[in-house]
């Protein structure tokens, strides 16, 4: 049975409504801001009229996407519609003045079917489809070649969708839509019944029929309802097999961790580094038992850790953690056996293990890990994003969370929050948004369900609001702004060391470079420590001006202008 909702009074629409779609939620508001006019203003005819104009152009734009939505069953929208429909007549037979029993029935109308029955869309609703129809990072499947081919395809229906009567580009599409799925097929009927295989090659023959059924001209329904399969399959189909296909990513040689390995979090990758490093000290040495225990115990305390953060996650399904834990297991028992003196190809095959693990395995929680929430609530180093504007920001979201829960009483105080979070939101969006195949959009809503929430809260604060804006800044900085470190058209900034010395972390993989770089940081803390001394002052100068000349007339043999020589020079 569906449940009761109690009626706002007045009815105004508050974040217990949200559907967590910005245009449904924005259109929702109207819906209940006219009818609550009309309490007041029932003779008004112009009004009535455009109210029933905002429920009409809601109830159409909202099952029109419906319509459009691989997830939404087909008799939920059929009752869906109905529903529309009935509350519609009701409104249309209306004269003024607007009878109060009517007003009573709307407002009971709108809170239950919108908690009753538009709740039931919630993470159903079609995916955004790009205009220009460009791939973008909320596509990735995370294997190298299906990510490539998805960009092809998504640029071909655009310049098909540009030139409907070119022959040629339809038949290129039929022809790479078709080389896509061979391969891909291939790779998730490996993989079989996990990744929902058979279901999968059946939209691919239904869509390809169609391609192979129309003919030019195109016409701009045909291409728009591809674009929509194409958006819609990726996500809610393709994205069944991430991590779970057996494919096979190079092994480094030497046995080195690298950043293509990296995972985003420092604990991780820091335990991940000593596997290489421990993998690589039996290959270098087969004799030693020594390094083989020490490999089996890193092995096996990273295994633990892992699976405890991974496990705990609200983010990650159980099914993953399981299937995580079986892979640990069946490794561990294989390991378990290797004794010196060590055969070459079984610390190999130990090699190639981590690699495709972490690559086809550990990558699924990328971005889904439980981050420790900072107590004291203070921003610190472990949240840098590395553009100067954006971190000082974020400082002071932590600053004004801590203080609104610390003054629940203060609406001053909570009111600049608010203020301060949009201004940072508004100004971090306008930055991502103009990065190239940036999941601009998917990071947008992220702010939009905090921001529904968080805003729509009442003085005093609850300290349950608190808590979850102090978890949900925390984890979204890691797991999500840390996304586009590197990425964005920014300087980026750095930390000054203290003390004021050379770490790896200022590497550029040159050791001459390296070295002066070494010797620059030297000269500097003993000039700090000899202000006075016209000795040190000019061996500072002379070390400058020796790197700088080595540095340029190193980096002005980079061939294919790769880099801005003028924006470098000292």
């Amino acid at each position: 049975m569906p449940k009761y909702h109690t009626i706002p009074d007045p009815f105004k629409w508050d974040a217990s409504f949200a559907v967590f779609y910005p245009e449904m939620d924005d259109e929702h508001k109207p819906l209940f801001e006219c009818v609550e006019k009309l309490k007041t203003n029932a003779d008004d005819a112009d009004l009535l009229a455009s109210c029933l104009q905002s429920y009409e152009k809601h109830f159409a734009h909202e099952t029109g996407l419906l319509a459009k939505s691989t997830l939404y069953p087909a008799e939920e929208l059929y009752q869906h519609i109905n529903k529309h429909n009935a509350f519609i007549a009701t409104m249309r037979g209306l004269k003024t003045p607007v009878a109060s029993s009517w007003i009573d029935y709307a407002t009971n109308w709108l809170t239950q079917h919108i908690k009753n029955t538009d709740f039931r869309y919630k993470d159903k609703m079609p995916h955004p489809v790009a205009d220009p129809y460009v791939w973008d990072e909320s596509f990735l499947v995370n294997y190298k070649r299906l990510d490539d081919e998805h960009v092809i395809l998504f640029k071909a229906l655009q310049d098909l969708s540009e030139k409907p009567d070119d022959v040629d580009l339809l038949n290129y599409n039929r022809d790479i839509f078709r080389d896509h799925f061979d391969y891909e097929e291939k790779q998730y009927m490996a993989c079989g019944e996990p990744c929902h295989a058979d279901a999968h090659k059946k939209k691919h023959d239904v869509f390809f029929k169609t391609l192979t059924w129309v003919t030019n001209p195109v016409s701009k329904e045909y291409t728009d309802f591809a674009k929509n399969w194409l958006a819609q399959h990726i996500k809610n189909t393709d994205f069944l097999y991430k991590y779970q296909l057996p494919t096979s990513h190079k092994v480094p040689e030497p046995y080195v961790w690298s950043e293509q390995f990296a995972v985003f979090y420092k604990y991780l990758d820091d335990e991940h580094v000593v596997l290489f490093d421990a993998l690589r000290a039996v290959e270098e040495d087969l004799m030693s038992q020594d390094k083989v225990e020490t490999l089996k115990n890193v092995m096996r305390d990273h295994f633990i850790h892992e699976e405890k953060h991974v496990c705990e996650s609200k983010e990650i399904s159980w099914d993953y953690c399981k299937d995580h834990k079986r892979k640990h297991v069946l490794f561990s028992e294989r390991l378990a056996k290797m004794d010196a003196p060590v055969d070459m190809s079984e610390i190999k095959w130990a090699q190639d293990w981590l690699a495709q693990h972490i690559m086809n395995t550990d990558f699924g929680y990328r971005g889904k890990m439980i981050h420790q929430v900072p107590e004291p609530y203070t921003w610190d180093e472990s949240f840098m994003t590395f553009y100067k504007r954006i971190d000082d920001e974020h400082k002071l979201l932590f600053d004004c969370i801590r203080d609104c829960g610390d003054n629940p009483d203060n609406k001053e105080i909570y009111d600049n929050c608010k203020s301060l979070l949009r201004r940072h939101f508004d100004y971090e969006e306008s930055e991502f948004c103009k990065v190239p195949h940036y999941d601009c959009h998917g990071h947008y809503i992220k702010h939009f369900k905090f921001q529904t929430r968080f805003q729509s809260a009442k003085i005093p604060l609850d300290s349950e609001i608190i808590t979850e804006a102090k978890n949900w800044l925390a984890q979204h900085i890691k797991n999500t702004d840390h996304a586009y470190r590197g990425k964005l058209f920014l300087r980026r900034h750095y930390v000054v060391p203290d003390p004021y010395v050379w770490d790896e972390s200022f590497t550029v993989e040159i050791k001459q470079m390296d070295d002066e770089h070494v010797g620059l940081f030297n000269v500097v803390r003993e000039m700090e420590a000899n202000r006075g001394d016209k000795a040190v002052w000019e061996k500072l100068m002379n070390l400058y001006n020796e790197h700088f000349a080595h540095e340029e007339d190193m980096f002005t043999q980079i061939p294919d202008n790769q880099i801005d020589i003028a924006d470098h020079r000292h």
